[in-house]
Parts: C-alpha cells; structure tokens; sequence
C-alpha cells in the first residue's frame, strides 16, 4: 500500500522523478544549463561551476532514496510489531475460555493492539487523499516509547497525526482530553510532542512562516461530539479528516510538498531508523500474524455478542413460562 502511494506521489522511485532543470550562469561566456537528472530542485545558481552546482542536489537525492524507504512503512507498524510480540509470547486462552468469547489480546497487550487498530485505520483514510499529497506512517522517535503516528504532507501545510482508537464508544473532546466511558484520555501533549517531533524531522525546508499543525483523528467511535472552544491541537473523525484536509487553504507548491517530505524520511533515517529489506520480510510475517489476531478478536466480540442474545432470550422465556403458568400456580394454591 505504501509503495502505492508513494508511486501516486511521484516518488516510486528516485530515479524515476520528473526533475525540473537549474539554470547556471558561470563566469565565462556562453550561458549553459544543468540536465534535469543532475539537479532535482528549481534554483538559480551564478558563478558555480556545472559540476559544483549538481554536487548542490546531493542531499536531496538521498532524502529522495530515504522517502522512498520510509514510505514504505505500513500505518501503524510499530504497534503492529509490538503487538504481535506480546501476542506471541502470552498463554493462548483455553478452550472453554474461547468458547465463552474470551479476548484473546490481555490487558497488558491491549494499549498496543487498539494503537496498531486505531492507526491502521486512519492510515488507510489518508491513503485515500489524492496525489498531491504525501504521507508517511509511524515513525518512531529516538529514545521513546510512542512514535509519530503519521505526517501528512501536501497543499494545505505540514500535518503532524496522533491517533486514538475508542472502540464503538460516544466520545466528547474537552479541552486536552477526550471523554469516553466516564474515562479522561489525555490526548494534547501527545499531539503537541509530534509535532515539535515532526518540525524536528523538516529542519528548514518549511517556510519561515509555516509549523507543523498538530491533529488528533480519533478512530472506532461511534459518535465524536467537539466542544465549541478553540484548542492548539486540532481534532477530527477518521472519516472526514481527508475531507478537511483537502479543503485547507494552499500554503505549499508541488515542489516543496516533495522537498520537505524527503527531508522529513531522510532527517527519520539519519536518526537512527533504517529500513532494510530484511526488516520488510519480517514486516510481512508480522503483517499476517497481527491480522490472525484481528480476526481472533473479532470472532470473539461475536462470541459473547451470540452469549448475550442467547441469555437474554432465556431471561425471556423464563419470563414468559413463569407468567404463562401463574394463573393455574394461583388457582392451584386457592383451590
């Protein structure tokens, strides 16, 4: 899928990029210009040297080979991984358990599956979006425990997501946290530390004026109720986040959405975070257990889901017989 979309892009591969040419005026007489494959990035150079001004494309061909590598990362990875670990390592339920629908993620894996479920599927939302814009999927921070959920790039700015999942809950968003099931779930530190993380990743390559906006997508909910106060992280629906983003006013040309998503995969690589093939052989493992253990909670919720009808139908019938027969208990008791 990622591979897909970064094809839609433009930026499949690096070589295969529709480069604009830089116009070089050297010393010397006679005015000449740099092939489009030598320098991949509109700028007017004067008094370089032809080969001192394609050696100035260099880093970004190598933060173009970097996005091709990190757009290949799937939505939610590195939950995913986590997940499935765990998942691996705890006791399966018995027999009995599982046919009274017992879950088969425990408690201690919980906050890594609905992470991996809840990015998941705002990943594949923003997939959707059309070419102009580029996105990136969990991309973990040096030293930490979390990762930055996605980083959306296009026409309408710099987008740094966090993402929550809240499984088929009515949710209300108060100020800096959410409220679903009497529960608080802070959500704007989080949100606030990817972006400074994802202003960290594009360096200089934004506008002077432009940030990185901070965005919540919440994922599950059954409805999301926002609060009419204005807040510094913006929150929305998985299901019209696309929209709003596409009907954020243009701060970006096409050029420069390419530019700082390639500075942002390749400032993610020089911290630290290769991608290597090996690394996408167990990611296609991982993929196919993680998604075993959707279906296996799936089925489960469908399980006690079955239970609960059935109980409810013997509460039912329990009712019924015991009025059906009371009639003839009390005549019998007052014969």
């Amino acid at each position: 899928m990622a591979e897909m979309s970064l094809a839609r892009h433009g930026v499949a591969a690096p070589v295969s990029l529709a480069e604009p040419t830089v116009s070089v005026e050297p010393a010397v007489s006679g005015a000449s210009s740099v092939p489009a494959e030598s320098v991949p990035v509109v700028a007017s150079v004067a008094g370089v040297a032809p080969k001192v001004a394609a050696n100035l494309a260099l880093p970004f061909r190598a933060d173009l080979e970097s996005l091709h590598r990190v757009g290949r990362r799937r939505a939610g990875q590195m939950w995913t991984e986590r997940a499935t670990a765990m998942a691996r390592a705890a006791a399966r339920p018995t027999l009995l358990r599982r046919v009274f629908g017992a879950v088969p993620v425990k408690a201690a894996e919980k906050e890594a599956f609905d992470a991996a479920v809840g990015e998941r599927i705002v990943g594949a939302e923003l997939e959707r979006l059309p070419g102009s814009w580029i996105v990136l999927h969990s991309l973990p921070a040096p030293g930490a425990s979390g990762d930055v959920d996605h980083v959306v790039v296009g026409p309408g700015g710099l987008f740094a997501i966090t993402t929550r999942y809240v499984d088929g809950d009515r949710v209300f968003v108060a100020d800096d946290y959410l409220l679903a099931r009497g529960d608080r779930i802070p959500f704007a530190r989080a949100a606030m530390a990817a972006a400074r993380r994802t202003a960290q990743l594009a360096g200089r390559t934004l506008p002077p004026s432009l940030t990185p906006r901070p965005v919540l997508v919440i994922a599950g909910a059954r409805s999301v109720r926002v609060g009419a106060r204005a807040r510094a992280v913006e929150v929305r629906d998985h299901t019209i986040v696309r929209s709003w983003l596409q009907t954020q006013p243009m701060v970006l040309d096409p050029a420069t959405v390419q530019r700082v998503a390639a500075r942002v995969a390749g400032a993610f690589e020089e911290s630290g975070s290769s991608v290597d093939e090996a690394h996408h052989c167990v990611e296609s493992e991982t993929e196919g257990r993680f998604q075993r253990l959707e279906r296996a909670v799936t089925a489960a919720r469908r399980i006690r889901s079955l239970w609960r009808i059935v109980a409810g139908l013997a509460v039912a019938t329990g009712v019924w017989i015991a009025f059906a027969q009371l009639p003839s208990w009390l005549a019998l008791q007052l014969g």
